[in-house]
């Protein structure tokens, strides 16, 4: 009798164990979702593609862009199509090449999301890019949106600005350049340095 009694404690322990084992490894092949990844640091540009510029990091928030003055609303808009997290890299410093390269990359809870703040951008691209700024489709990889480019001022020593603003899923690239060199395939070249999440 108390063999068969041990027997049973022991079978029952096994089922709760493979039990658990499999809801482990449920988990391990859940997909990530845009909440998970915010978790870990979004991909930034590692290094300058122009040597001797300064980098910076910094986090991004609604509150960041709107402390920024050129779009009004700007905080709420991004929390309306669900940013959850951004980050930026900064690399600046004279040069004859790029002067400045600035990365930022949101995620959002949605591809929709993602998407609605891009096209909300190229709908004010006057507000954030200046009058008279080209607007057209640009890709990079599987990232797709527009390309804006304020026209250069006439004054001396002024260097074309060029920014991608592009998006692939629930991410948001905003990539900017600026200086001597800056030219879309500069930018491109820029744009594949950067890594997917």
């Amino acid at each position: 009798h108390n063999l068969m009694s041990s027997l049973r404690t022991v079978s029952a322990a096994l089922i709760v164990i493979a039990t658990m084992s499999l809801a482990g490894c449920a988990q391990v092949g859940a997909p990530t979702s845009p909440a998970a990844v915010s978790s870990a640091a979004l991909p930034l540009l590692a290094e300058s593609p122009t040597p001797g510029l300064i980098a910076t990091t910094a986090a991004v928030t609604p509150m960041t862009m709107q402390a920024e003055g050129t779009v009004s609303g700007v905080a709420a808009e991004l929390t309306d199509a669900g940013f959850i997290s951004g980050r930026q890299r900064t690399f600046q410093g004279p040069s004859k090449d790029l002067t400045l390269i600035r990365d930022r990359e949101f995620i959002f809870d949605s591809a929709s999301g993602a998407q609605k703040y891009l096209e909300s951008v190229r709908s004010k691209a006057v507000a954030y890019f200046g009058e008279a700024t080209g607007v057209s489709q640009f890709t990079s990889g599987s990232r797709s949106g527009y390309l804006f480019v304020p026209p250069e001022c006439a004054c001396h020593g002024a260097n074309p600005v060029l920014t991608a603003v592009l998006a692939d899923g629930p991410r948001l690239s905003w990539v900017t350049i600026n200086g001597p060199m800056a030219t879309k395939q500069r930018l491109q070249q820029v744009l594949s340095a950067t890594t997917s999440p």
